[in-house]
Parts: structure tokens; C-alpha cells; sequence
């Protein structure tokens, strides 16, 4: 499949569209005539008698529709350096060129910009640009041909502007647009299963003063592929019905390569679920370039179904590990999942204690004693026979938990004051939070201590936080005391 850059041509063109831009244009003259008239209007930009930090005066002649601001943050940075440079001649071309481009951005394709650079005897540059914006062109017609299993009307419409609050919007002619446009109907066809569909080049066709742009884009569909057939070989462990089963949506649709690593994800998903951690999946595909038929075979080596014969922990620092425990969905004497294994970093992680987790089911570990007690006390685990008992270890490593603050500050009634406290995130090891927090001014002091448990209702989601406050404060005509407590439940 291929996609090319837009070709300007002459095309023929929509006398609609030049008078929906004349409109336009229209508007925006009386809109700046309006605000010249305002004599309360601030002036923002410098004159050209202005010094710029680079050693420079700089001034602009045209491009009356974009502000001063605009086209002098467009050349700040080639001008950054315009000292260092010499003569500084290539930053002051540098500039040209960026200020070509911010008005091809804003719909002037014909733009051409001229400078002349003039040094005073205090070694001062004076930089005047010469901007010819030419016409702001808008898109007109965007003819879509020989498209038939892609509906035209939605591909033309990627070349436009979406609809705003008023309606309609002009969409002005960027060369750029145009081709990321070309590129997104070319994504469009490979996603449909038009592997080698040629779009393009657009054919641009510039008309009515080079105020519209005709845009005309050929395409070449070529076969469409479609899967139509899945066959699953090897040692599946699971039956080959169910891995079928499990694929089936793909049938029929349309295919592309990603599409064959999707379903390869999908079949070892399915094995890891069933217990095996090693799983491999590995696939052919067979493409009929006439009838566009793929036939994909897959085959799978499922390998060991694996339990979990003990948990061991490491570097879980001051945060206890009970509390790690209760937040893995995989227990001692039950067989491995992937579900439960991602489930667990899922928990650990919304914790919020931990930057880093590992899990890790360790290989060549001695685990007789534990694999004895599990088939001795547990009872037999649904599915498959447990074919290795491993170790299951868990390794962490704790963000920062505890942090200390302190704010003095100023105020027009209390005078000097200052804020200081303290936070612990894993109060006693159980992802609860101890917060401290004390201020005192010249009319006022107070103190507060709390604990927050996010964990207090987890099958409900609810957190609590219960604390003590205490507090004085001066006022113009009486002191204001205050003793308590307070319990939130959300």
C-alpha cells in the first residue's frame, strides 16, 4: 500500500466556496476595521526603534491578518543567536523561512517572504521582513474516485474541518493537513484489509484567485483479505475447541499483520488463565492474493501447569506483610494464574506505597517441604493436575512514605506566621496515613493530628479519616477557642 504527497495541479473548481470565503474574509476586515477604531485599543508590540536582547531591531511589513506577537515569537528562536552568528545573516534566512511556514500553517500556500539586513555603526542589526501572504485559500470540492468498500463522503470529510457550535467552518488549503489527511485514508484501507491499495498522489487544483483548492484523490483499492480460517496445533493442555472458541470473532474479518499478533495474544492468554506461565504461541499465515483468503496456523507449546507452593517477599521495607499478602489475588496451594497475577500487581500498585513490583515464579527453588504440607492440607485444585510447584516471590521497593513541610508566610492581620507538619503514608506498615499539621502567628495557634485509612471498607471502596484539632484565635472584639474531633466517612 502506498501513499503519496499531494501534487498541485489545475482543477476545476466551486464557485460556492469562493463566495463562502469572500464572506469570510469580509467579516474579518470589518472586525479589524472595528478594533483600529477603539481608542482605548492597548499597543502591545514594539516599534521598530525596539532593541531586542539579540542585538537587533526587527519590523514587519504585511501580513496584516496575523498579529505582531505571532510572527515575532516565529523567528525568536533563529534570532536567538543572531549576535553569535557573524553577520547573522543565515539566522535572519532561518527567520524568512519560519515566518513561510507559520503563514502555509494559517492557509496562505503562495506565501514568500523577503528581508534585507542592515547593521548601524553601534553594531546594531536592523531586520525588516517583507511579508507577500498571498490569498488565504480554502478547501472546495474533495472528489474521492474509485472508492467502493470505504464510504467517499466519510474520507472527504478528514480533509476538513469538523463543525463547530455555528455550524459549517471553513477549512483553509495546508499542504501539510492535506497530506496527514492522505495518510489517514491510506491507515483507513490497510485497517480494512486492503493490503496493497495505492492512494493517491492528491491532485490540488487552485482556482478563483487562488482562493479555493479543488482536491482530487485517486484510488487503487486492490483484494481485500479477510481471515478465513484459524487452525491451532501443538500441546494446548486446554482443548482446542475452547482455544477456537476464544478466536472465533476473528473469523471473516478483515486482516492486516496486527490482527495475527492479536490472536496470537489472545490464544496465550487463554493458556496463561489456565494455569501455564510458559505458554508459547507461535503462527503462519498463508495469504490467497487473488480471493484475498488468509489462513492462519497457530501452534502451541502450553507447557508445565504450575501452583504455588509458598510466597516470599522482599524489599517490601517498614510496610507489613500481611498487608502485602491480602493484596495478592495468588495464595499458597492454588495453582498459578495470569488473571490473579496481573489482579495483584493491579492491588499492589493502586496502593500507592510501592514504585517498583516484580513477580516472579522462581525456577530450581526447594519447595518439598512446602509442596508436602499443600497436598497434605489443601484440597485438590479445579482443572488440570498441578504438574510443578514453584515459589512465588514477590520484590518490591518502596516510594517515599514520609515527608515534612514547613511555610512561614505573612498577613495583613495576623502579621508573621508559620505552617509546619508531617505525614506518614504507611502508618505501622498498613498503608494508613498519619498527618500533622500545627500553625502559629502572632493572634492565633492551632494543631490538628489525624489518621487517614483507605483501606477501612475496601470491598465497599470507602475511606475514613478520623482526627483531633485544637485551636485560639485573637479577633477584633472577642478570642475564638475550638476543641474536637472529627470522623469522615467516603
Amino acid at each position: 500500500m502506498s501513499a503519496n504527497a499531494p501534487v498541485r495541479q489545475q482543477w476545476p473548481g466551486a464557485a460556492a466556496v469562493a463566495r463562502r470565503a469572500a464572506l469570510s474574509r469580509a467579516l474579518r476586515c470589518a472586525l479589524l476595521v472595528a478594533l483600529a477604531g477603539c481608542s482605548s485599543w492597548p499597543r502591545m508590540a514594539p516599534g521598530p526603534e525596539h532593541i531586542h536582547p539579540g542585538g537587533y531591531r526587527l519590523e514587519f511589513r504585511g501580513a496584516p491578518d496575523v498579529l505582531q506577537a505571532t510572527l515575532r515569537a516565529a523567528v525568536a528562536e533563529d534570532l536567538a543567536d543572531f549576535a553569535r552568528r557573524g553577520s547573522g545573516r543565515a539566522a535572519v534566512d532561518d527567520g524568512a523561512y519560519s515566518l513561510e511556514l507559520l503563514l502555509r500553517e494559517r492557509g496562505h500556500p503562495f506565501a514568500r517572504v523577503e528581508w534585507s539586513l542592515a547593521m548601524d555603526e553601534a553594531g546594531i542589526g536592523n531586520i525588516v521582513y517583507l511579508i507577500e501572504a498571498g490569498p488565504r485559500t480554502q478547501i472546495g470540492e474533495v472528489l474521492i474516485e474509485g472508492s467502493v468498500a470505504l464510504d467517499a463522503e466519510e474520507l472527504a470529510a478528514l480533509f476538513r474541518q469538523r463543525r463547530g457550535l455555528l455550524g459549517a467552518a471553513d477549512t483553509p488549503y495546508v499542504e501539510s493537513r492535506v497530506s496527514a489527511a492522505v495518510a489517514s485514508v491510506a491507515s483507513l484501507y490497510f485497517g480494512a484489509g486492503f493490503l496493497h491499495a495505492e492512494i493517491g498522489p492528491a491532485e490540488v487544483g487552485f482556482h478563483a484567485g487562488g482562493q479555493v483548492a479543488d482536491i482530487r484523490l485517486p484510488i487503487t483499492e486492490g483484494t481485500r483479505f479477510r481471515v478465513s480460517r484459524i487452525r491451532i496445533e501443538g500441546e494446548t493442555a486446554v482443548p482446542p475447541a475452547e482455544l477456537r472458541a476464544s478466536v472465533a470473532e476473528f473469523l471473516g474479518e478483515p486482516f492486516f499483520p496486527q490482527v495475527a499478533f492479536a490472536i496470537r495474544a489472545r490464544l496465550a492468554d487463554r493458556l496463561g488463565a489456565s494455569g501455564h506461565p510458559e505458554a508459547q504461541v507461535e503462527f503462519e499465515q498463508t495469504l490467497d492474493e487473488e480471493s484475498g483468503a488468509v489462513e492462519l496456523l497457530y501452534r502451541c507449546e502450553a507447557g508445565p501447569r504450575v501452583g504455588v507452593a509458598a510466597i516470599a517477599i522482599e524489599g517490601q521495607g517498614g510496610t507489613a506483610t500481611s498487608f502485602v499478602l491480602a493484596r495478592l489475588d495468588l495464595h499458597e496451594g492454588a495453582p498459578w494464574s495470569l488473571e490473579d497475577e496481573r489482579s495483584s500487581y493491579a492491588a499492589l500498585y493502586r496502593s500507592g506505597l510501592f514504585r517498583r513490583i516484580e513477580l516472579e515464579l522462581a525456577r530450581g527453588a526447594d519447595t518439598s517441604a512446602q509442596t508436602a504440607d499443600v497436598a497434605a492440607d489443601a484440597p485438590p485444585p479445579p482443572g488440570a493436575p498441578i504438574e510443578e510447584w514453584r515459589e512465588l516471590v514477590v520484590r518490591l521497593e518502596e516510594g517515599v512514605q514520609r515527608e515534612a513541610f514547613l511555610e512561614p508566610g505573612w498577613g495583613s492581620y495576623e502579621k508573621a506566621r508559620v505552617v509546619a507538619g508531617y505525614r506518614d503514608r504507611n502508618l505501622l506498615g498498613y498503608g494508613r496515613t498519619l498527618h500533622l499539621e500545627g500553625a502559629l502567628s502572632t493572634r492565633s495557634i492551632r494543631a490538628l493530628a489525624g489518621v487517614t485509612d483507605p483501606w477501612f471498607a475496601p470491598e465497599h471502596d470507602l475511606v475514613s479519616d478520623v482526627s483531633v484539632f485544637a485551636g485560639e484565635r485573637e479577633e477584633p472584639s472577642f478570642t475564638r477557642r475550638e476543641l474536637g474531633t472529627a470522623f469522615t466517612l467516603q
